[in-house]
This record gives structure tokens, sequence and C-alpha cells, in this order.
């Protein structure tokens, strides 16, 4: 069976916020905000800044530039360090990291309240019994909205929920992400689909006892680019569902042959 094990990490919630803090919503305290902006510009000057500000390439090359050929590099650790200590003292970071302590916790009971289900469900579309391997889940808040594998070990995941179980859902997105790699079924825009197909899709209206495939509460679900190829796919993978015996390596692979796509992530 697999474990998830959830987790935050300070640095990469910092990071993360520096990055997106115009993903905060208005109800964010004006004063809060405007005391971690003022912080931000004391460090607009500083190369090693630029190695946790990186949504800018351009001040991220210059930060580089500074730093390597002036020879700061023994320097890094200590001005780094230095740097999210005080984003960490700030009053923004202190509330958004006990609001993201909150969220974890909320994922947590939903995930376990969930399990059973998702394994039973899981097991009876890939067709074989989930491995025993154990993935790493960084949360950040939910407002900063990121949901991505950064290795064969963990993903980073948080988003505001959308509707029911929303939060179970997107985890088995990520993880089925994780699961396809173990399979060895390549990362690409057929194998993408037919993720969104077995979570965002299925899965979701199994949870809810309801709904509908591409629709949820009024609002669209999954990315927009793979649309129009879940819609190709969507006859074949009605007729899978159907099948007694079910492979997901031996789907995808017909999938391949019958879908005509740019074969890209």
């Amino acid at each position: 069976m697999i474990k998830l094990n959830f987790q935050i990490n300070k640095y990469y919630l910092a990071f993360t916020l520096v990055n997106k803090i115009d993903y905060l919503d208005k109800a964010t305290k004006k004063q809060e905000m405007n005391a971690f902006t003022k912080l931000l510009l004391k460090y607009k000057d500083n190369p090693y800044f630029y190695l946790i500000l990186t949504k800018n390439p351009n001040y991220t090359q210059w930060g580089l530039e500074n730093i390597y050929s002036l020879n700061r590099t023994s320097k890094i650790p200590f001005e780094l360090q230095n740097i999210y200590l005080n984003i960490f003292h700030s009053r923004l970071f202190k509330g958004i990291l006990k609001e993201t302590v909150e969220y974890k916790n909320l994922i947590k009971c939903e995930w376990k309240e969930n399990l059973i289900f998702v394994k039973n469900y899981l097991e009876e579309i890939i067709g074989f019994n989930l491995p025993p391997l154990t993935y790493n889940i960084i949360i950040v808040h939910p407002l900063l909205r990121s949901g991505k594998v950064i290795s064969k070990e963990f993903f980073i995941f948080g988003h505001p929920a959308e509707w029911s179980n929303y939060n179970t859902v997107y985890l088995t997105h990520e993880l089925l992400h994780l699961l396809f790699d173990y399979y060895k079924i390549p990362e690409n825009k057929i194998s993408h689909a037919l993720i969104e197909l077995i979570s965002d899709n299925e899965l979701r209206i199994r949870l809810n006892k309801g709904g509908r495939y591409f629709y949820s509460e009024g609002k669209k679900v999954g990315h927009p680019f793979l649309k129009e190829i879940e819609k190709q796919m969507l006859p074949y993978w009605l007729n899978y569902l159907k099948r007694k015996q079910k492979n997901i390596i031996y789907f995808y692979k017909q999938l391949e042959k019958i879908i005509k796509v740019e074969n890209s992530v």
C-alpha cells in the first residue's frame, strides 16, 4: 500500500511566498503585506536575494553573475540563511505558516477518510495491486497554488478546494504521475490526459456520488490544453471502464496508436 507523508518545509514555503506573493488575495492584511514588501525591497541590490526570487530570469542572471564573477560563492549559505531568517520573522510569513499547518491537517484528515476508497479505485483502474511505496508531499499555502512532481520521492501540493474532495482528487492526480513513472508509462500529453480522466473526472464523480466529465459545480476541470485530447480519448476510456480485466499499461499503448497528438509533456 502506498503511504503519503505530509510535510511543511519552511524554506520552500518562504521561497514560494516570495515568488508568488501576487497570488495572495485581498483578505491578506494590508499592513502585513506592505511590511513584507518593504522587507523584500531591502534586498533588491543583494545578488544573493535572486537565488530566492527567481520569477524574473534577468534578475536571477544578474545575481549569479555578481556572485560568481566576484567569487562570492563561499558566502552563499550565510547570506541566504540571513535573508530566510528575516522572512521567517515577518508577521506575514508567520500568518502564512500558521494557515499552512491548518491546511496540512485538513488535507491529512481528508486523505485518511478517502484512503481505502482511492486505493480500491486505483487498483481497479490500473489493474494491479498498488506497490508498497512511500512518497513525501510538501504542503504549501493553498493561495500559492502549487501542484508539481519534483522527483520520484516527493511532490508539492497546495490549492484552494474548488469542490468537494478536491484535495483527494488532486493528490491522486500527482500520485498518478509517480505511479505512471513506476510502471514506465512515458510522461507526455496522452498520459497526462489519461491521468485527468482517471483522477480529475472519474474519481471525482465517484467520490462525490455524481457529476459530469470536464465540469464541476459550474467550473471547468483540468488543463485546457488537454481538453481536446481527453474528448478524443473519452469513448475508449468509457469502454475501458466496462472491462472486467484492466491493464493501464496496455491501455496506454493502445491510446498511443489511436490518439494523434504532439508527444510532449
